[in-house]
């Protein structure tokens, strides 16, 4: 009899590992297509600056009310399909265009709305097996993807074929096993139906809220205050979190730990909303209010409250306190019935990371004024949401994964990204400019990270910049931390895979659509200048460079406005390179050569490289420079010795890349 009873408890642990697996990658999956649905939907507005036809694919969620068009004898066999169809959609949408990936991404979130109001009612609800532990998983999984792959995930854009067929292969056979082990009849019935489960899902879906913006990408996170240390963010935003993890299932071992992580829920989450918001809004920095008043001075580049994000960052393990709660007050008699309280919590869902986006674009979007310099606005919903699961009473407690299996899961991924880490930074050490008094300067707008067709293009653009194979290089547009662009750092990706020191700032905090530096040259003194604007937030990143114990200053410059915003730009970008002897101004400026803008830069850096270049028009070469807005300035010390222009769309953007070979004079 003991026998017997010991071989049941390892059939059930090994079946509720299964589950708990199973619902891992199924969350997985659902965060990626998420992810993507967005990004694609952004991308197609962005490369027509604005919405078109592709702003529709946002109903495509509303498919999932399909279900209750089905009959109820044939649950079994739908819950198969839509899953066979879920795990299509994952493997496929990585390969298609930007339109496809579009439209089944968008499918794939609808059908899994379904597949989860399967889960979610009595019958199904064991497929989750411990959902506190899968949902961990799944961000473990994500985070460890991303850090793979310097924020972009592996699994989705630069190894789709490699990674995604196996995770998609072994969640199939998952799934066969699981619904295998279900009797024919269902679960029994014995769970009452608890009142007030639309909003117990509003709260579940604030929890997948902050996981898609915030606790599955620490290094986005990242971005948000900017940075000018490659190997030390890459290490602590990432790091912090997966440590959290193991540091948490670990202490769930001990019995009387785990019983106060699960009474003191409401509390976890208080501090971790206080900290994610106090973060957000400290590193709030002040806006120039009129043309007249002077630009805001942000030394090293980074704004403040970056700690706090980190303290947030550590509570990731409320995430799995927060699922768990869900599982203990929700109750569904069958899935139709969970299918109509899903759409509300999935509106949130959606709501807030458009909300985020349009903190970006605010100033082209009607009432947008009231959005700006507020990138901490989509949170607060989303956190204030989580205190309704535990206002909640609760009648059961979910059955938890063996917290050991968990604790050498968490383990397992941080050594591996610890391991990770030591190999990035050797591979990032990349070679010093061959020429003592030569330097090869670009600046490149790279459209946040899209090329003309809408087609996600970090891979194509690192082509770019191999090709060029610049010194210093300035980036535009390279803010991408957020929904619209996948929640990636492109900077970090082009850095770490060239071997450049790296500077990006503002941070996602101020609006501003990003600029960075990458160098050769070790990068002292960064700084951020905020400017007067009014659509568009005019922030310059400038820094010097050690040149072979010389100084050059360099700046990455992307203004944008009507007159007294471009002026202001103007005006101080002239007087802060006139301070020093080796002065470069670099960046998508959009004003050409006739303009006054130009002429006032032009009498601080009177080299400018474009004079050198041959372009593409031998016809009319003069008027192909007159619409030239992507410009180099340097310092009299400086002579342009070569000059190129690399126009769309072999440049993998709307604009052209820029570079050019400069000499240094004496110091």
């Amino acid at each position: 009899m003991t026998e017997d009873r010991t071989e049941e408890k390892k059939k059930n642990a090994l079946q509720q590992s299964t589950s708990t697996c199973f619902f891992a990658l199924l969350l997985l999956f659902f965060f990626q297509l998420f992810g993507r649905w967005i990004e694609s939907i952004y991308r197609l507005s962005l490369i027509k600056l604005e919405p078109g036809y592709e702003i529709f694919g946002l109903f495509l969620f509303l498919a999932a009310g399909l279900l209750w068009l089905i009959p109820r004898r044939w649950d079994r066999k739908t819950l198969r399909f839509c899953l066979v169809f879920f795990f299509l959609c994952r493997l496929l949408t990585p390969f298609l265009s930007t339109p496809g990936q579009v439209l089944l991404s968008g499918m794939g979130v609808a059908v899994w709305l379904i597949i989860y109001a399967f889960l979610l009612s009595r019958q199904y609800c064991s497929i989750q097996g411990d959902g506190g532990s899968g949902l961990a998983l799944a961000v473990l999984i994500l985070v460890l993807l991303r850090s793979a792959g310097n924020s972009i995930d592996l699994s989705m854009h630069i190894r789709p074929f490699l990674l995604g067929v196996p995770l998609t292969g072994a969640d199939l056979l998952l799934s066969h096993r699981v619904l295998a082990s279900l009797p024919e009849s269902g679960a029994p019935d014995e769970l009452p139906a608890y009142p007030g489960n639309t909003l117990a899902l509003l709260s579940l879906f604030g929890n997948y809220a902050l996981i898609s913006l915030f606790f599955s990408c620490p290094l986005a996170v990242c971005c948000w205050h900017g940075y000018h240390s490659l190997f030390l963010t890459g290490l602590l935003f990432p790091g912090i979190s997966l440590l959290s993890f193991t540091l948490f299932f670990l202490l769930q071992k001990q019995a009387c730990f785990s019983e106060q992580f699960r009474k003191n829920g409401l509390l976890w989450n208080a501090l971790f909303l206080l900290l994610l918001m106090s973060g957000l809004i400290v590193g709030r920095p002040p806006l120039p209010q009129s043309p007249s008043d002077a630009a805001v001075i942000l030394p090293g580049a980074t704004l403040s409250g970056q700690p706090l994000l980190l303290f947030a960052l550590f509570l990731s393990p409320v995430i799995v306190l927060n699922m768990r709660r869900a599982q203990a007050v929700m109750s569904f008699a069958d899935p139709r019935q969970a299918s109509l309280r899903i759409f509300p919590g999935f509106l949130l869902l959606l709501s807030v990371s458009l909300l985020l986006i349009l903190t970006n674009v605010w100033g082209y979007v009607p009432g947008g004024e009231w959005l700006r310099n507020r990138f901490y606005l989509p949170f607060l919903p989303a956190g204030t949401a989580l205190f309704i699961l535990w206002l909640k009473k609760s009648t059961h407690r979910p059955n938890a994964l063996r917290q050991t299996l968990m604790y050498r899961a968490a383990l397992s991924f941080l050594v591996l990204f610890l391991l990770m880490q030591a190999w990035q930074g050797y591979r990032r050490a990349g070679h010093a400019p061959g020429h003592e008094n030569r330097m090869t300067v670009m600046t490149y707008n790279i459209q946040q990270g899209s090329e003309q067709d809408g087609t996600i293009g970090y891979q194509a653009q690192l082509k770019v910049l191999k090709h060029c194979d610049a010194d210093v290089v300035a980036l535009q547009e390279s803010d991408t931390a957020r929904p619209s662009g996948g929640m990636a750092d492109p900077v970090r990706y082009f850095a770490s895979s060239l071997g450049y020191n790296a500077c990006y700032g503002p941070g996602s905090i101020i609006g501003s659509y990003g600029t960075a530096l990458l160098s050769r040259y070790p990068i002292r003194s960064p700084q951020i200048r905020l400017t007067y604007s009014t659509v568009d937030e005019v922030a310059t990143l400038s820094a010097e460079l050690d040149v072979n114990g010389g100084h050059v200053f360099v700046s990455s410059n992307h203004p944008a406005g009507p007159h007294e915003v471009m002026s202001a730009h103007a005006e101080n970008l002239a007087a802060s390179g006139s301070e020093y002897r080796h002065a470069i101004a670099l960046g998508d400026f959009n004003f050409t050569r006739k303009s006054p803008y130009y002429e006032r830069v032009h009498q601080s850096y009177p080299v400018s490289a474009e004079e050198k270049a041959d372009l593409s028009d031998p016809e009319n070469p003069e008027q192909q420079r007159d619409k030239i807005i992507d410009h180099i300035f340097a310092s009299a010390s400086f002579e342009v010795l070569e000059s190129y222009f690399l126009s769309p769309p072999a440049s993998k953007s709307d604009h052209p890349v820029h570079w050019a070979v400069l000499q240094r004079g004496a110091d």
